[in-house]
């Protein structure tokens, strides 16, 4: 008699294939927990890295066609791959995860934000649309919430909306395998170096940090790994103190490291 592998299959339309949370905290930590492990995201080929099997979905840029394209795509291609658990990251996926419910699957949704706080800030919605939008989805969310198998969320306060069923994986950074603990960085002869990795955007503090480079002399840096905005580049170009900031776009997960390390 043989023992079964169980088969879980995570799914998300946007985002990269080798996002932080989604592939390196949770995808490889649930292969190396033994179980046939695969990814349905948006990536140019087919591969499998550290025990996790990816496959692909066409990329295609803009929220219209992902929602349009990728996401009917990605259901036909999650109900092909016949999991034992489906486990979901993104908001537009909800309806797919009752669809994947009302087939007899196994589904875990993965909030990764509070999105009713998160809508109203959104800049490509109508002011006016802001408030109603928000409460329709978070008003969905709870509903369906409640068909699913498990909740998973990034804190404390998020949890509280699910009233006990939600499990928290925290979004703590942690050192890769084979990097040790840095030492502290001596920088008395070269530049003084601060480093953001992340989201590139006002709610998320960008603006604060170019302003304070205005303020600083000096020679200090501030290094920026993530991806912006068109209207958040051009608004941060326009603030004094960004002649200070090196933008390095999108930077693997093991160079962020290293350059957290540099800091």
């Amino acid at each position: 008699m043989t023992n079964y592998k169980a088969k879980i299959c995570i799914l998300t339309s946007a985002h990269p294939a080798f996002n932080t949370r989604v592939f390196h905290k949770q995808a490889r930590s649930i292969a190396r927990a033994g179980y046939e492990t695969v990814m349905v995201v948006p990536h140019e080929e087919a591969c499998s890295v550290d025990g996790v099997r990816i496959s692909p979905l066409p990329v295609n840029g803009g929220r219209a066609s992902r929602m349009l394209l990728t996401v009917p795509r990605l259901i036909a291609r999650a109900i092909s791959e016949k999991a034992d658990i489906y486990h979901f990251h993104d908001p537009e996926l909800m309806p797919a995860g009752l669809l994947l419910k009302l087939l007899g699957k196994r589904v875990v949704y993965d909030v990764h934000e509070h999105y009713r706080t998160k809508i109203l800030s959104k800049p490509w919605l109508p002011k006016a649309a802001r408030v109603p939008i928000a409460f329709a989805v978070d008003a969905f969310e709870s509903a369906a919430s409640l068909a699913y198998d498990g909740v998973v969320t990034v804190d404390g306060h998020i949890a509280k909306k699910f009233c006990g069923r939600a499990v928290i994986v925290s979004n703590f950074p942690y050192a890769p395998e084979g990097f040790e603990k840095a030492a502290p960085v001596k920088r008395r002869d070269v530049e003084f170096r601060l480093v953001y990795v992340g989201g590139l955007s006002g709610e998320r503090g960008l603006y604060k940090m170019v302003e304070a480079m205005g303020q600083v002399d000096g020679d200090i840096r501030l290094y920026l790994a993530g991806k912006f905005s068109s209207q958040a580049l051009e608004k941060a170009k326009k603030i004094m103190g960004f002649e200070r900031v090196v933008w390095l776009g999108v930077v693997p997960w093991r160079k962020s490291i290293e350059l957290q390390n540099s800091a």
